[in-house]
């Protein structure tokens, strides 16, 4: 049990980068192109306007076509309830009919608050008996503290204990002869609400508040989206999040907490500007007194994903899924001393996959490496946030490993459950299951994806459908690399056998690919086709220190590799790369680096 003293909050968060990405397309060395599927950067993005304006989509009505979103609410920011099956009120029995009370209308604005309209002027007995009035919901009665009619407005508001988002109560008023029934309104608490949010776009990090409006109910969730924004496609959002992403993962990973037990998560879409896509807070799992004491911030105590409103809306449900991993990890591994961001980060890429399959726009962007760093020997261990290729590296050596465990999506709940994702634990595990070392299944997971084996180690069992032979290679004229604890990288040689050289460090291995595409694993080395796969296997990683890995030959360019303007991750004002803020109040050097690292990718 950690003591509040040395808690840390993980830097649990997402990880976007806003890709074009189409088919896939060989740019072979002559620069000819196979195919024209070209992304032309003419995406849509939902822009702030500033004002919620009233128009025929700022009540939060759908604007994406004729979706229709099954046993779902979709709210009006007014507090009106569209019911996608018709039932509009709930009158059963002996129950009178509302209408005979002069009611107009009945809704919530914020969690403490219930508000009556009348047509008229009310019936005095009607508003001054407080003893008439009852709430319920599926999870219990909401206690009314107090209630004050203004006469002027025709307006009773009830003023309760609070009530839970995304929950449907029924107001009920009984009649002065309880025999003679009552009538029944139906109605979903907090038509608006107040978060607490970080504001990463302020050098000191503040806590700030947002005003936000309900815009839709679902099965598992429920979303808010900051005052004066839109958010046209929550219909498929929220059936997208209930059908596949929440079943999905509460399945094969762990049941989600309730911290506020109403039995949804809370989809936060806000402006994020420039700086993430998405991401998750562990503030929010812990009472307000809680990380008030022991942090200064302040806690929503509730499930929340935070999304960015001004996002590409195609990416939103892929940053919804590793958001949520996010949750559940956290939920699992708790706040956790010994904290690895490619365990966490990488499930989170994962969980992408095991809601909706491979998940291109991480490979898209592996192979294309805009930056040259995988091709380079970017190490898998050493996290840097503010670089999707950790991402990708992550996420494919995990893809990998449930691969070789059980040849699907089910391979990765043991890797999740891990108690800790260092890799002495990754390797206790896999030697276990797989009988081969951490050292030994991070080489095998690179060679896996340039040969692309149908089966056995150099496989990843139909798990992924990539073209083979098109990683990048390192630079061209590159002789050698100082190479951090797992990191790796393939030269393209001119020649046939390789040895070590005297240069090489102590923990530099080689493997050589030969013409058929089997793998030499001792010296002198086959590498018939003329590729060499190098890395470092230092298990001592404390300061990740570097490695001279030869083979002191320059490398040729490859004959072909993975360049299209299909696949090519497009960089744009924003979100060119909208990269996850680390959330650490006791790691101030990590936010720092991060947001250098951003401004970097920004061109700032």
């Amino acid at each position: 049990m950690l003591k509040y003293s040395s808690l840390v909050v993980l830097a649990v968060l997402v990880m976007f980068s806003i890709f074009a990405c189409g088919s896939t397309e060989v740019e072979h060395s002559d620069g000819d192109v196979d195919g024209d599927n070209n992304a032309d950067g003419d995406e849509t993005i939902v822009m702030p306007d500033g004002d919620k304006e009233e128009s025929e989509n700022s009540d939060g009505d759908l604007t994406d076509g004729d979706q229709e979103l099954a046993e779902t609410e979709l709210d009006d920011s007014d507090g009106d309830t569209e019911t996608i099956d018709g039932d509009d009120e709930a009158v059963d029995g002996d129950n009178i009919i509302p209408d005979e009370l002069g009611i107009s209308k009945v809704s919530s604005p914020d969690v403490n608050t219930l508000k009556i309209e009348f047509e008229g002027e009310a019936d005095a007995s009607l508003v001054s008996n407080i003893d008439i009035f009852s709430i319920v919901s599926a999870f219990g009665a909401v206690q009314i503290v107090s209630m004050d009619y203004d006469n002027g407005d025709d307006v009773l508001e009830l003023t309760t204990e609070k009530m839970k988002l995304g929950v449907s109560y029924s107001l009920e008023i009984a009649k002065e002869n309880k025999d003679d029934g009552s009538a029944v309104f139906d109605f979903f608490a907090a038509d608006n609400h107040v978060f607490w949010v970080t504001d990463f776009s302020d050098q000191n990090y503040s806590t700030v508040t947002l005003n936000s409006y309900r815009l839709a109910v679902g099965e598992h969730c429920v979303v808010y989206v900051e005052d004066g924004y839109q958010l046209p496609n929550s219909a498929a959002l929220v059936t997208t999040f209930d059908e596949r992403i929440y079943p999905t993962l509460t399945s094969k990973l762990i049941a989600a907490p309730d911290m506020d037990e109403n039995g949804k998560i809370v989809l936060i879409f806000l402006d994020g500007g420039e700086y993430y896509g998405g991401y998750f807070s562990p503030i929010n799992q812990y009472t307000d007194y809680e990380t008030s004491s022991w942090w200064g911030l302040h806690s929503n105590e509730m499930e929340i994903i935070h999304l960015n409103v001004i996002t590409y809306p195609e990416y939103l449900e892929t940053i919804a899924a590793h958001e949520f991993q996010h949750l559940l990890y956290h939920y699992r591994h708790g706040l956790q001393e010994d904290y690895w961001e490619y365990h966490d980060e990488g499930m989170a890429e994962s969980a992408v996959h095991m809601v909706f399959g491979s998940y291109e726009t991480a490979i898209n962007a592996h192979y294309y490496d805009q930056d040259n760093l995988i091709r380079n020997g970017l190490s898998l261990v050493n996290w840097t946030y503010g670089l999707y290729e950790n991402y990708t590296l992550a996420y494919l050596f995990w893809t990998y490993l449930a691969a070789q465990s059980t040849g699907d999506a089910n391979g990765y709940v043991d890797f999740f459950d891990l108690e800790v994702g260092n890799p002495e634990s990754v390797n206790t595990l896999i030697q276990s299951k797989l009988g081969m070392n951490f050292a030994d299944a991070y080489r095998n997971s690179r060679l896996a994806l340039w040969l692309m084996d149908d089966s056995g180690p150099y496989s990843f069992e139909g798990m992924l459908d990539v073209p083979a032979k098109l990683l990048p290679t390192v630079t061209q004229g590159t002789t050698s690399l100082d190479l951090e604890p797992f990191g790796g990288a393939f030269f393209k040689l001119n020649q046939l056998v390789m040895n070590y050289p005297v240069t090489v460090g102590d923990n530099i291995r080689y493997a050589g690919i030969s013409s058929a595409g089997e793998v030499d694993l001792e010296q002198p080395f086959d590498m018939g086709s003329g590729m060499l796969f190098v890395y470092n296997e230092n298990m001592n990683y404390a300061g990740y220190p570097k490695e001279h890995s030869g083979p002191d030959q320059p490398a040729q360019k490859s004959a072909q590799e993975f360049k299209s303007k299909s696949n090519v991750c497009m960089q744009k004002k924003f979100g060119g790369w909208a990269d996850p803020p680390p959330f650490n109040p006791n790691n101030r050097k990590m936010m720092d680096s991060w947001r250098a690292q951003t401004l970097k990718r920004l061109g700032k």
